[in-house]
């Protein structure tokens, strides 16, 4: 039976456990965050959670990873943070943008900025702030700001549903919400001090002489937050096959448009998996196999790459132009 470690338990690693678990092979899941309430992403995290509820213990937390080594006996070994260490057949790195695996599988490629800077949020969503979003989302400019609004509106709140329909699930509440993100041009004076934890006194400041519904949307919201997008500097280069591979952000970091990384994350699960289970049943053999999971992934990976800088030129104000 083929042994798969999975560096990552987002969207995509998660996919990928529940479809070779059903296929039959041996696959465990190693995310660094120490629990699932680390992420609170909306429909995507309550997704991740219904992932992780039907897992069967495969996923272990507090796991990040330090370094990977491929043995001569035909295994590779992840060595973590906490001294443990894990061995399998095949070691896919799911590990985010961030990704510890890729700097070590492709350390030439970095990240660097991508000139698009903005504040976010999320708001409780109120039949006043909901009027603003006429269908899923909006956008309000102004002079070198724009405001874009989402709706992120559920049918019947998550906890309760899984309580009925799942009752094993853990599920946190999940409230309906209005997502929130001021984009700025990238030589904009706030741009000078990302990642601060609390930016609704500066977005406030901004949009001071907004209308009052978008200003108390901001005033109201649960989380905000100053950042820049990162993207890797380079079309992802192949790279050697052989028992470590990538999928999703790890592979083809993507600027927020849409959903277009998790749905490239998903189909890299669901073609990785097909490729694991075919060797696991002897119909491939592995370094065949992984080379044209790696040959579809960097097409269709940098083609979403592109996708999402070119949908992000619509969101870009007056003054700055994503790379």
């Amino acid at each position: 039976m083929t042994r798969v470690l999975v560096i990552g338990a987002g969207l995509g690693g998660l996919t990928l456990a529940h479809a070779l678990m059903r296929a039959g092979l041996d696959v465990n899941v190693y995310e660094a965050d120490d629990g699932t309430g680390e992420r609170a992403q909306g429909y995507r995290q309550v997704l991740r959670q219904v992932l992780l509820g039907d897992l069967d213990g495969r996923v272990a937390f507090g796991k990040r990873l330090k370094d990977h080594t491929e043995q001569t006996d035909g295994t590779v070994t992840a060595h973590f943070s906490d001294g443990t260490r894990a061995t399998g057949d095949v070691l896919v790195g799911a590990d985010g943008g961030n990704s510890a695996v890729r700097r070590r599988l492709v350390p030439e490629v970095r990240l660097i900025d991508a000139d698009l800077c903005g504040a976010m949020g999320r708001t409780p969503a109120t039949d006043r702030f909901l009027e603003l979003v006429p269908g899923r989302g909006t956008m309000v400019k102004g002079p070198g700001i724009t405001l874009m609004l989402g709706r992120m509106q559920f049918g019947r709140e998550p906890g309760e549903a899984a309580a009925e329909l799942v009752p094993d699930l853990p599920m946190p509440r999940r409230e309906s919400y209005v997502r929130w993100v001021l984009l700025l041009p990238p030589d904009h004076p706030a741009t000078a001090t990302p990642d601060r934890g609390d930016a609704r006194d500066l977005v406030l400041e901004l949009i001071e002489d907004w209308h009052p519904d978008l200003r108390d949307l901001v005033r109201g919201a649960e989380l905000s937050g100053v950042g820049r997008s990162k993207v890797h500097d380079r079309p992802m280069p192949s790279w050697p096959v052989g028992r470590v591979t990538l999928l999703g952000d790890a592979a083809h970091l993507t600027l927020a448009s849409g959903g277009n990384g998790a749905n490239t994350a998903l189909l890299d699960a669901v073609r990785l998996s097909a490729r694991l289970t075919e060797i696991d049943q002897g119909r491939r053999d592995l370094i065949p196999a992984l080379t044209e999971y790696q040959r579809d992934l960097l097409e269709r990976g940098n083609a979403a790459v592109e996708a999402g800088k070119q949908a992000a030129h619509r969101f870009v104000p007056a003054g700055g132009e994503a790379r």
